[in-house]
């Protein structure tokens, strides 16, 4: 009996395979999302979307808000990769204010369209920007999920929440080159659609863990 039940222990160590822990994974998690980067770039690249951009009307509140997306991006994947932890905890305050970035440009975008600040040139306008967001935003959360799967987490949707603000920056980012920048057009129709996806992979978040 013994004998039965040490081989059986010896077959369970026999198949056990080293994991890499989440946060030593960055090589390959700044690949995807690299990737991502490139993808949503090209494309638009590759569309025209920047043939028209003129650098000579583009003032200071906007390259604030370019770094205030980019400080949401950035944020919530590093708060992504660690409440992929079984043993992490992160308070909905701690996501609060990861949060506060992406908050600072909705300000600044609320305060444009109030005081009817200028924007760029109505040549810039795309057709069908809110699709292109929607469908853009997706790639870098699939991207940030394929990596972040491997993991554990016990707050899915916190961890969902921010993965989905992190997803959804990249295109947000670009599309404030490639498109008409207009503050009520980029409210309405630029982070419109990328809210719809951060709620829909919220309200998912927990089936993703499964």
């Amino acid at each position: 009996m013994a004998n039965h039940q040490n081989q059986f222990l010896d077959q369970l160590v026999g198949d056990l395979k080293p994991v890499t822990p989440i946060e030593k994974d960055g090589p390959a998690l700044m690949k995807a999302l690299s990737l991502s980067f490139a993808a949503i770039g090209g494309y638009l690249y590759l569309m025209g979307a920047f043939e028209n951009v003129d650098l000579m009307w583009m003032n200071a509140v906007f390259y604030a808000q370019i770094v205030l997306i980019g400080m949401t991006f950035g944020i919530c994947t590093w708060l992504s990769v660690k409440m992929a932890r079984p043993e992490a905890r992160m308070t909905w305050k701690v996501i609060g204010l990861a949060s506060l970035p992406l908050l600072g440009m909705v300000a600044l975008l609320v305060y444009g369209w109030m005081t009817e600040a200028p924007g760029g040139p109505m040549s810039m306008k795309r057709a069908h920007c809110t699709y292109e967001i929607f469908v853009m935003g997706w790639l870098p959360i699939v991207m940030l999920l394929g990596r972040l799967r491997k993991g554990y987490p016990t707050e899915s949707r916190r961890l969902a929440l921010t993965m989905g603000l992190a997803g959804v920056s990249l295109p947000v980012g670009f599309m404030h080159f490639a498109c008409f920048y207009q503050p009520k057009h980029v409210l309405i129709y630029h982070l419109g659609p990328a809210l719809v996806i951060v709620a829909i992979v919220f309200f998912i978040g927990r089936k993703l863990w499964r």
